[in-house]
């Protein structure tokens, strides 16, 4: 017979054969080695010999868990199987990474920590005055992901009531109940732990961007400036036509000195530039960053005023004077104080200097008032606060001020949130992300940041606590 066109060219044509996809079987030892699991798991669950209602409340526990994504709705679940399948009150304690263990949830008002010793907490189930407290364990395959290292797995703890005249079967369900819970409660931490990761490395991205790539542009102003001291010296090399040769190379002595000059200038500003885009990359690339899902501390002894600001201000000088900006340094910038001298990130803390300073280059204007009326201006200014004037200890202020309109009341509390730009940004350009990371790195460092509007001046200012050499 004729075959149509179109049809019988299924699986028998080499064409079709190439897209049918085979799933791999198990085999061997693993064929081997899953089927005894499954074996050993049947003979454990008739060994168990759990009631219709307690294997009823293990399906209703697997099947809710997977229907509820929200943390609270799983530790809601968590303790009202018990109530509504047993009729028993229960409540969930978890360990904090401080190992502090608080209650999360409860079928009834309120409930403490069974424990009386919060510092012992038992590795095994106890009963305590009618309650059964079973401990809730994580996977010890993937303890290690957990942002904390529990004792003996043990992340918290289920507390049943109503356990006097609890058997042997009935405890053996509880701890299986438990286990149920513990591993699920581990995989919800390990989910909430890669999230935090995640929006951390989503905001270094953009800290990376907002202080090294946008500062980096600098690069570009620098080699045009210093393109144009090259001409000049090409210029230079053809003057003096028609003049006598003592004018013409006296002359060229001259410009060049003033070339010379120039070139120095501009070989310090690429220096200091390219020292401090080294610096922010080395610090905000840093492996335990990326480890722990969050900023982590580099500390060593520096002189905050002059090794970290006076660094800053030198750098952003030049961009100051370009922008016809006054700066003054009214502090002392090269104090001998040794209370100056404190365990910081170095790194981390000149990012926020700079962003402070960057903001002020971006947004002053000029005084409507004031000693600097007309003009525009930046200061910068530090002093020591006694114990009752910074962050309940001594402390160290510094401040960075510019002239320009008050910022508006509603804008301040959200300064420092991330993505907020206020509304006197104009058409100067931004993200919101600067101020957001100068908060973070401070308060990292025990301190915290602030405005405050005096006279003519917008000033931003960090308070960090002072420590002693011994602390």
């Amino acid at each position: 017979m004729k075959k149509e066109k179109g049809k019988d060219e299924t699986a028998c044509s080499p064409k079709a054969a190439e897209k049918v996809y085979m799933c791999p079987l198990p085999g061997g030892e693993d064929a081997v080695r899953m089927s005894g699991r499954v074996e050993q798991k049947i003979e454990d669950y008739q060994r168990y010999e759990f009631t219709p209602q307690q294997k009823s409340a293990l399906n209703i526990f697997f099947d809710l868990v997977q229907e509820y994504e929200d943390e609270e709705d799983f530790h809601a679940v968590c303790v009202m199987i018990p109530k509504v399948i047993f009729g028993l009150e229960s409540s969930l304690f978890l360990l904090s990474p401080q190992s502090v263990l608080t209650c999360r949830r409860s079928s009834m008002d309120a409930a403490a920590p069974p424990f009386d010793d919060p510092q012992s907490l038992p590795s095994v189930p106890v009963l305590i005055h009618e309650s059964f407290c079973c401990p809730i364990r994580g996977n010890h395959k993937i303890i290690d992901q957990l942002p904390f290292v529990p004792e003996e797995d043990v992340i918290g703890y289920l507390e049943v009531q109503g356990a006097g005249d609890f058997s042997e079967h009935d405890r053996l369900f509880w701890e299986k109940y438990a286990n149920r819970i513990g591993f699920q409660q581990h995989l919800r931490m390990i989910h909430e732990e890669n999230k935090g990761h995640l929006s951390f490395i989503q905001n270094l991205v953009r800290d990376i961007g907002h202080n090294v790539i946008v500062p980096n542009m600098y690069f570009k102003l620098f080699f045009n400036r210093l393109k144009r001291q090259i001409d000049g010296v090409g210029n230079i090399c053809e003057t003096g036509a028609g003049e006598s040769a003592e004018a013409a190379l006296s002359q060229m002595m001259k410009e060049l000195r003033n070339v010379h000059g120039k070139l120095e200038e501009q070989f310090l500003e690429i220096s200091r530039h390219y020292e401090q885009t080294s610096l922010y990359l080395e610090t905000l690339l840093r492996q335990s960053h990326f480890e722990k899902g969050r900023y982590v501390l580099e500390r060593r002894e520096a002189n905050v005023i002059s090794g970290i600001l006076r660094p800053q201000l030198l750098q952003f000088a030049p961009r100051f004077r370009d922008a016809k900006i006054t700066l003054v340094q009214k502090g002392e910038m090269e104090p001998k104080n040794p209370e100056l001298v404190q365990p910081v990130d170095v790194g981390l803390m000149a990012q926020v200097i700079s962003n402070l300073l960057s903001n002020a280059l971006k947004y002053t204007t000029a005084s409507d008032s004031g000693e600097y009326a007309g003009k525009k201006a930046v200061y910068a200014d530090w002093k020591i606060l006694d114990a009752g004037q910074g962050v309940g200890r001594r402390s160290l202020k510094v401040e960075i001020a510019s002239t320009g309109p008050e910022l508006a009341v509603q804008d301040v509390p959200q300064l420092f949130m991330q993505g907020y730009r206020g509304g006197n940004v104009g058409s100067a350009g931004g993200t919101g992300q600067g101020l957001f990371f100068v908060r973070q790195i401070v308060e990292l460092h025990e301190g915290r940041m602030s405005y405050e509007r005096v006279g003519e001046w917008n000033i931003f200012y960090m308070i960090l606590p002072l420590h002693d050499s011994e602390s």
